[in-house]
């Protein structure tokens, strides 16, 4: 009992010591923050008092915080670019690849129905499966922070397969036969992007212009290889004997674009209308035994788009949107005519498409987008990638 007393009162002597120890310490601190008054202050004049100062940890982590949100603000502008142009970049050179599939199969009847139940007649099925990869080089400039334009000159490779069964009125006969276009000048187009605010808000407001010009190889007057005739002579499958790159038009879209900041969201659309000059060609037949001269008049078009982009870190970001596209059909005149409207050229093109933007440095990104057609007529798939330099 003796010795824990002892024990007991070596340990309260040490604790007293040690807190005499700590009142001298702060006692020395706060003498020292409250004298030698700065000039200022004895010269009347009027201070704001200090903050205090942040550790080197914490100045770090704000640091690092600022950097992150410009790199998510980098990859949302890369994401949503070719909706809705940003205008912080003084010059940009933009490489892109689009791949797009269509594979379409239709039922041709020729005869009549009997009773409601049986098919008197030949049938014959025709299919079209197309495949066409895009590079394009597209460069943009930044006149102002309220103006930017853009130059787009695509080469275009085309490869498709024609398939036909019924030939020559026989249901089991089928043929095959693929027609293939080197990779060839397309359709080259000039634009300009105009912001319609003075800066930058919340909801920004872009108006869009662009004119395309007929630089690629066009559809009319081509001629045709005859693959399969009847027993008379009559041709029953024949393709085109090359595939064209451009319409063979000149063109113009106009529209308005908005972005809607909603951190960490971004929210964009885009609304747009189509305009196609009426054309004259020295031969629209695609016989190639003649040659008849007309007018052609490709539909004009709406279209519309929605979408949104996530910021899912510092380096990646992802999208999502819905395109819509409305063209009217196609009319032909030839001389001594009037104008003919085309069966099956008007077009209702719905699109729903992902991407995934990835920042490779302050001035390269990689942006990847993938499309999956809702209606007969859009691509029945589509693969864009795109790599944006900001010098």
């Amino acid at each position: 009992m003796l010795l824990l007393r002892r024990q007991y009162n070596n340990d309260l002597r040490k604790l007293r010591a040690l807190d005499l120890k700590l009142k001298a310490l702060t006692g020395s601190d706060a003498h020292r923050s409250t004298a030698a008054p700065s000039s200022q202050q004895t010269s009347g004049q009027h201070t704001t008092p200090a903050s205090p100062p942040s550790s080197g940890k914490q100045v770090g982590t704000d640091r690092k915080k600022a950097r992150d949100v410009a790199a998510i603000s980098r990859n949302v502008e890369d994401l949503i670019d070719a909706e809705h142009p940003s205008f912080n970049q003084t010059f940009t050179l933009e490489s892109a690849l689009d791949y797009s599939r269509y594979d379409r199969t239709q039922l041709t009847l020729n005869g009549f129905l009997a009773l409601d139940a049986i098919f008197l007649g030949n049938l014959a099925v025709e299919g079209v499966a197309s495949d066409t990869l895009t590079y394009s080089l597209t460069a943009r400039y930044g006149v102002s922070n309220r103006m930017v334009l853009n130059l787009t000159t695509p080469l275009v490779y085309r490869s498709t397969t024609y398939a036909k069964g019924g030939v020559g009125g026989v249901a089991t006969a089928t043929s095959e036969t693929d027609v293939t276009r080197q990779p060839a000048l397309g359709d080259a187009s000039f634009g300009m992007s105009y912001r319609l605010l003075p800066t930058a808000r919340k909801l920004d407001w872009v108006w869009n212009i662009d004119i395309t010009a007929p630089t690629g190889k066009h559809p009319y007057g081509v001629p045709v290889q005859i693959i399969e005739k009847d027993q008379d002579g009559v041709t029953t499958f024949s393709v085109p004997a090359n595939l064209p790159t451009g319409s063979g038009v000149w063109s113009l879209n106009t529209g308005v674009s908005f972005v809607r900041v909603s951190d960490p969201a971004v929210l964009f659309g885009n609304f747009g209308i189509g305009y196609t000059r009426k054309e004259s060609f020295s031969d629209v037949d695609s016989d190639p035994a003649t040659r008849t001269a007309g007018d052609i008049d490709l539909g004009d078009s709406v279209s519309y788009g929605l979408g949104m982009a996530i910021a899912m870190n510092e380096n990646t970001s992802l999208s999502l949107s819905f395109s819509h596209k409305l063209t009217s059909k196609t009319r032909t005149r030839t001389a001594g005519s009037g104008w003919t409207s085309v069966t099956g050229s008007d077009a209702n093109s719905a699109m729903f498409n992902t991407g995934v933007t990835q920042s490779l440095g302050k001035h390269l990104s990689i942006a990847g987008t993938v499309g999956i057609g809702l209606t007969d007529d859009a691509p029945d798939f589509t693969f864009g990638l795109r790599m944006p330099y900001r010098f």
